[in-house]
């Protein structure tokens, strides 16, 4: 078992070499005997993304799940979102096969509980102990397969009433929103241009990932067919993006702020997001009577947080959503109709959505810090900035007059991480060396 595979938020690894079907079998053993020892009932749904390598990688879960006395639900190849949404309407943990935005040799597994929060990390770990162990439960156990997709999406049309036809250009990515998205925004009304909406397991349209770069293919589309919006998906589908009706890329913050906007309709209520989120967020929603709370990064995070807080909307700047009256978790899907419907109901194109509005400059950079100094090193930086306004919820996150900066351990590499965030380039900038100088003289203690 090579244990690099279990990370913060899942288990993800190369197929064939960190990752392979004899592992993730030992995962599935390790998986059910973590629920009979939480309390985690004896079922689970189980279903997987369009990878070449999932349906064998599901396979081997199921038969290790099997073997402790879980009853495996088969949801089979499908999206992020319909997985998660049937272990919700199961009531029960759902392990989905993805290895999310990585490139096609990677796999891995997240997984989720009854109440569709993500497993922290400490859980993962856990997980990991047991199947390096091998002390697994012995039990006998079952499987049947399962198919909420309907369901699923006759749950998310209840939930939409777009005001006008839109022309919508649709990238898919190759990925597993393929097999839901495109129907279901057709179902609404939308005029529904195409992009590798193909299945095609080694993501050869543009790559699993959705960047700004990823996504010029989706903004070239957009002003070939005259489209009003663009939407794009990650390979799995928890992350989306967006481009105007001029091709433009939307950054998250500014979805962020304009998913804001649209939630609090002049009212109040809480908005999550994370510690790197601009503090655009704050200056925008904040007057209209929105309370931000800031998390960790992370999406199990910001799901945990909008359950216990009733939040309107939680965010993350990865292009992680959650809306919870929609849906209690982070389905891009559910995001992508959310924009649609928000543009189709006012009489402006979706770029006066973010008209006046513009990304702050940011500067980021980091600096290598082996892990087992990363502790020590950020003790010392929280020493070093006792006497200014700082949260620590996530490494140190610093208020300046005319921006902020961060300082935080990465969770996948021996590195800490450095964001400088300014009103100005130069303010940004002057953050970042302030932010740099900290560090640095922490480093040397």
């Amino acid at each position: 078992m090579d244990m690099s595979i279990f990370r913060a938020y899942d288990i993800r690894g190369v197929y064939g070499q960190t990752l392979t079907d004899d592992a993730m079998e030992d995962v599935g053993r390790a998986l059910g005997t973590f629920m009979h020892e939480r309390g985690l009932g004896r079922k689970a749904v189980v279903g997987n993304d369009v990878r070449a390598s999932s349906p064998a990688l599901s396979l081997a879960l199921r038969s290790g799940l099997k073997e402790t006395g879980i009853v495996a639900l088969n949801a089979g190849t499908t999206s992020f979102g319909v997985a998660v949404f049937t272990g919700m309407q199961s009531r029960c943990v759902t392990a989905y096969v993805t290895a999310s935005h990585n490139p096609p040799e990677w796999n891995g597994v997240k997984f989720f509980r009854a109440d569709c929060i993500g497993f922290f990390e400490n859980d993962n770990k856990e997980i990991g102990r047991i199947a390096a162990g091998g002390a697994f439960r012995k039990d006998s156990g079952g499987e049947r397969a399962v198919d909420m997709k309907k369901a699923y999406e006759a749950h998310l049309l209840r939930k939409f009433r777009p005001a006008r036809r839109l022309k919508i250009a649709l990238d898919c990515g190759n990925g597993s929103t393929a097999l839901v998205a495109p129907g279901l925004l057709k179902a609404l009304g939308f005029d529904v241009a195409e992009i590798f909406c193909d299945v095609d397991p080694r993501f050869p349209g543009r790559g699993p990932d959705v960047t700004e770069d990823s996504c010029r293919h989706l903004g070239e589309a957009v002003r070939k067919h005259g489209a009003d919006l663009g939407i794009a998906f990650d390979c799995d589908g928890d992350r989306v993006a967006a481009v105007d009706e001029k091709g433009k890329f939307i950054t998250s913050d500014l979805l962020t702020v304009a998913f804001g906007r649209a939630i609090l309709k002049g009212g109040r209520g809480k908005i999550v997001c994370n510690i790197d989120c601009s503090m655009l967020i704050e200056g925008q929603l904040e007057p209209m009577g929105a309370e931000v709370m800031r998390i960790p990064v992370g999406d199990t995070f910001m799901m945990q947080r909008a359950k216990e807080t009733g939040a309107l909307l939680g965010a993350e700047s990865s292009q992680h959503y959650v809306f919870p009256s929609y849906l209690p978790f982070d389905d891009g899907v559910v995001a992508a109709l959310k924009l649609a419907e928000m543009v189709s109901l006012s009489d402006e194109p979706a770029s006066s959505f973010f008209a006046g509005l513009s990304t702050l400059p940011r500067r980021i950079g980091s600096v290598q810090c082996d892990d087992g100094k990363k502790a020590e090193v950020m003790e010392a930086v929280e020493e070093a900035v006792s006497g200014l306004e700082s949260s620590s919820i996530d490494g140190v996150r610093i208020s300046f007059e005319d921006g902020w900066g961060l300082i935080r351990p990465s969770n996948t590499s021996p590195a800490i991480r450095l964001t400088a965030e300014g009103a100005t380039q130069k303010a940004a900038e002057v953050i970042y060396g302030r932010i740099s100088n900290i560090l640095g003289t922490a480093c040397k203690r």
